[in-house]
C-alpha cells in the first residue's frame, strides 16, 4: 500500500550568541537573525567572560562577535573566543573595519567578517546561510 503523505524537513532552530556590548547594536542584530530565521534562540554576552558562560550552558551553532568589547579587543577577540570554542562558526561583526583588522581575525579563525557600517540585510542573509 502506497502513501500520499510527504514529509518536509522541518526548519532547524537554530543557537546563537551575539557578543556585544552595545545595546542598540544587539538589537539590531537580534533583528535581522529573526527576518532570516524567525525561531533562532538568542542568547546575548556583554564580554568574553559572559560569553564563554553561555557557551558552556548550551551547544551553540553560531557566535556573532564584536571585536570591541570590555574584555577584549580586536582581532585577539577571536582568538579569546576559539580558545573556549574550536569548532562553532564564528561570524565577527565589527566597526573597526581595517583591511588589517579583517585579515587578523581571519587568521584567528573567524569564519567572516561583516562590519557594522556597511551591512545590509541581504549581505548578512547571505553570509549566515552559507555558515549555516
Amino acid at each position: 500500500m502506497q502513501s500520499d503523505i510527504t514529509f518536509e524537513a522541518m526548519p532547524k532552530s537554530y543557537k546563537v550568541m551575539i557578543v556585544e556590548d552595545d545595546e542598540s547594536d544587539l538589537f539590531l542584530l537580534t533583528r535581522m537573525l529573526r527576518k532570516i530565521y524567525p525561531d533562532v534562540q538568542v542568547m546575548a554576552a556583554s564580554c568574553v567572560q559572559d560569553a564563554y558562560s553561555v557557551y558552556m550552558k548550551s551547544p551553540l551553532d553560531l557566535i556573532l562577535l564584536d571585536l570591541n568589547l570590555p574584555d577584549g579587543y580586536g582581532p585577539s577577540t577571536v582568538r579569546e573566543v576559539r580558545r573556549f570554542n574550536r569548532v562553532v562558526p564564528i561570524v565577527v561583526v565589527t566597526g573597526l573595519g581595517t583591511h588589517l583588522t579583517i585579515l587578523e581575525a581571519l587568521k584567528n579563525g573567524a569564519n567572516d567578517v561583516l562590519l557594522k557600517a556597511k551591512i545590509t540585510d541581504g549581505d548578512f542573509s547571505d553570509t549566515l546561510r552559507q555558515i549555516l
